[in-house]
């Protein structure tokens, strides 16, 4: 009896402990299973957010890439219709060529560009570097071949029925294609293509000599020639000498002589905008900035015009406004152009410190620096060349 009881106890026992075991590894498999659900459900979370983060970077990405698109009219080829204004700003002096010349409200801050704009443009014409017409310290480099290296623009006239303002004139500035790169004079990228969101479409001699100052004399030059304000045309030079176009056209050349510069008759003459192109190559020869410094006046800031233009003194940078546009309430912002040394094309300016792509400066968001993508300018050093006494006044009574 005893024996039976011992082995009904022990059988017990052992039951027990089997039921115990099986429990255990009936635990631990579905542990096993919950612990796989929930490392499949956090690979799953975690993909989702990568995702959902992916698509975030990509949507910002894109929004910075496309932010441009809502000022840039990139089916236009003049300066003034390929940029829009913002919202709620409207251009400074524009006239609307439908309206027989008369100033009007800019009408491209709703984004539709403008459909016109006072045309000095004809057919395209291709400018090749050609003998070298000014002293033989100014090195001749000719120009590649190959249609994005040619010095290629519109032929521009200045046989105008009435003259254009600054602005029309600044506005009507031939551009480059969208997208188009700057060229320096030897017809090589620019290293850095991130600073435009336009190129002026002008030609570039293949010589060293369009650098900054001589940048922003171009579109002085250009300016006063379109007009026929010959008076404006008599740049000096380092050296104190006066180069007059009105001679220049009439067939006198500048020449040196014992280290003399004089009046020398016997070229061909005529007006045209070669002419003007020859004109341009000896005088960029024979000046710098200090020269058009000289010859300019301070502005201000807060009365911002078109042809004004900034200075950087540690670096010898330059950028003219090259359009301005206006509020209501009277605030301001601006484009900006600028050329380079090495001699380059000249650009429109991004603004470095908006990084929706739009390219206005605004006056309100100034304090201490106007940062360019490439130089920073103090706006305390804005200035305006120094028209003549009638072409002040012929100004004065177009605005």
């Amino acid at each position: 009896m005893f024996r039976i009881c011992k082995r009904l106890l022990a059988f017990s026992l052992a039951a027990v402990m089997l039921f115990t075991l099986n429990g255990c590894s009936f635990i631990d498999e579905q542990w096993d299973v919950l612990e796989a659900e929930r490392n499949k459900t956090a690979s799953s979370d975690a993909e989702i957010e990568s995702t959902e983060e992916e698509a975030t970077t990509t949507t910002e990405a894109a929004k910075e890439q496309n932010a441009l698109e809502d000022f840039l009219n990139v089916d236009e080829y003049t300066l003034g219709a390929r940029i829009d204004t913002p919202n709620g700003f409207y251009r400074v002096n524009f006239v609307d060529p439908g309206a027989d010349g008369e100033l009007a409200s800019d009408a491209s801050s709703d984004g539709e560009g403008i459909d016109e704009i006072d045309a000095i443009l004809a057919d395209d014409v291709t400018t090749e570097a050609g003998e070298d017409d000014i002293a033989s310290d100014a090195s001749n480099s000719e120009e590649a071949d190959g249609a994005e290296g040619e010095a290629t623009t519109e032929a521009r006239t200045n046989d105008l029925a009435e003259p254009m303002t600054i602005e029309s004139f600044m506005r009507s500035l031939p551009v480059k294609e969208d997208g188009a790169k700057t060229l320096y004079y030897t017809t090589s990228p620019k290293e850095n293509q991130d600073a435009h969101c336009a190129v002026l479409n002008i030609p570039l001699d293949g010589r060293d000599l369009q650098q900054s100052a001589s940048s922003m004399m171009r579109l002085y030059a250009e300016y006063f020639w379109t007009n026929k304000a010959y008076d404006d045309m008599k740049f000096p030079m380092v050296n104190g000498f006066t180069l007059d176009y009105d001679k220049w056209i009439n067939g006198e050349r500048a020449t040196f002589s014992d280290s003399a510069i004089q009046w020398t008759p016997g070229s061909a003459t005529g007006d045209s905008y070669d002419t003007l192109m020859d004109y341009l190559q000896f005088y960029f020869a024979y000046s710098n900035r200090t020269v058009l410094l000289t010859n300019s006046h301070e502005a201000d800031i807060n009365k911002v015009s078109v042809g004004d233009y900034l200075v950087n003194e540690d670096d010898g940078g330059l950028a003219m406004v090259v359009d301005v546009a206006e509020d209501v309430d009277g605030n301001r912002c601006f484009l900006l152009a600028s050329g380079g040394t090495p001699g380059q094309d000249i650009e429109i300016l991004l603004n470095d410190e908006h990084s929706n792509g739009d390219p206005w400066y605004y006056v309100s968001e100034i304090k201490d620096k106007i940062k360019t993508p490439e130089v920073s300018y103090s706006p305390d050093k804005l200035y305006h060349y120094n028209y003549s006494e009638a072409s002040k006044d012929a100004k004065q009574a177009e605005e």
